[in-house]
């Protein structure tokens, strides 16, 4: 019995060192490139957002579309500006899941965004201006929102 062991033992080990081995003569792969997310605060925004929400709610639909909703576009404008990849913002991982797998099918290179701040600024920066009478500029946003999700 403890020959039978013994024998597992030392066959594990062979495999752990074989699989070892093929790792090491593997080509290694470049690192993956940094998303431009990363220069990007969530936290930052969600709080703008948060701000931008709370004067919509007060009203002050003008001062949510030129302060925090304006500074949030700016930032993601700004960070993905020069990407060549689609951009998507999903709320969970089936979401994200589901744009990578339609942008595969596509054939279009993707960038999926874990928090949904961009989308939810363009939405809320349509609401704002569909509020104030202005509905060409809340179809505008509403259509930039719709096009991240």
């Amino acid at each position: 019995m403890a020959a039978a062991f013994l024998r597992m033992g030392f066959a594990l080990l062979g495999l752990g060192w074989g699989a070892a081995c093929y790792a090491q003569a593997a080509p290694v792969a470049p690192p993956p490139e940094t998303p431009a997310s990363s220069t990007v605060d969530d936290a930052a925004q969600e709080q703008l957002l948060q701000q931008a929400m709370a004067q919509i709610k007060a009203g002050r639909n003008a001062d949510a579309i030129n302060g925090p909703l304006a500074q949030v576009i700016h930032t993601y404008e700004t960070a993905y500006a020069h990407s060549k990849k689609q951009v998507y913002c999903a709320q969970t991982l089936t979401e994200a899941l589901l744009y990578s797998s339609i942008a595969s099918t596509n054939h279009q290179d993707s960038v999926v965004l874990s928090k949904p701040n961009w989308a939810m600024a363009y939405y809320l920066r349509g609401y704002a201006y569909g509020s104030l009478g202005d509905l060409l500029h809340a179809e505008a946003s509403l259509k930039q929102a719709l096009a991240l999700s």
